[in-house]
């Protein structure tokens, strides 16, 4: 072979490997792009069915806080009726937005109830989160209401932050369940400030 040949097979191998690649992706350039998408699309489901089954959960565990409630005899129908919240999934407006405003009510309610409890000890910023602990350890509020309103705040920052875009249908079952908590804080917090009312599963003095 002689050296123009040589020099001629020798550039056709550099040049043949990175063509080749060139080829390659453009032929699977949308294959793989759909692949892509149907993965972003399977992890993006699996979200929205966990935030919709604890939405449904959350839910369930909120009702029962209410039924307690009436059991004890702390909330009545005239009760349930004044401290009926607001919020609501409208179908014209982002279902996000219905998930952030009721948490602000479920924030609001459970800000109420410490207040009328007397008790002390927290800073006016501190969180709802440790309100609703300080609650627990007063043994004012059960697990229950504790677990429920925990998971409306892990939920709550999953929408706010972005991570999560919730349909209509999830967003209505996180809405129902603050709105159960809201009417349990308040009918609680009012029962609290009657005169000569004792703490739901105490003895009175």
């Amino acid at each position: 072979m002689s050296g123009t040949q040589e020099l001629t097979a020798s550039f056709v191998d550099s040049v043949a490997w990175p063509i080749a690649v060139i080829l390659i992706v453009f032929v699977l350039k949308k294959p793989l792009g759909a692949a892509l998408a149907n993965i972003r699309r399977a992890k993006g489901y699996g979200v929205e069915v966990e935030f919709g089954e604890r939405a449904d959960a959350a839910r369930d565990d909120a009702k029962a806080v209410l039924d307690g409630l009436e059991q004890q005899g702390v909330v009545t129908e005239t009760s349930v009726d004044s401290a009926t919240a607001s919020a609501e999934v409208r179908r014209d407006e982002d279902p996000s937005f219905a998930v952030v405003a009721s948490w602000e009510l479920v924030s609001s309610a459970v800000r109420e109830l410490y207040g009328a409890s007397g008790l002390t000890g927290l800073p006016s910023t501190a969180s709802t989160r440790r309100r609703v602990e300080a609650l627990h350890r007063a043994g004012l509020v059960d697990d229950t209401y504790v677990s429920v309103v925990r998971e409306l705040v892990d939920l709550r920052n999953v929408v706010a932050q972005g991570q999560q875009r919730v349909t209509h249908d999830q967003a209505r079952a996180y809405v129902e369940a603050a709105n159960e908590i809201v009417r349990a804080s308040r009918a609680l917090a009012a029962h609290l400030a009657s005169p000569a009312q004792t703490v739901p599963g105490s003895a009175a003095p």
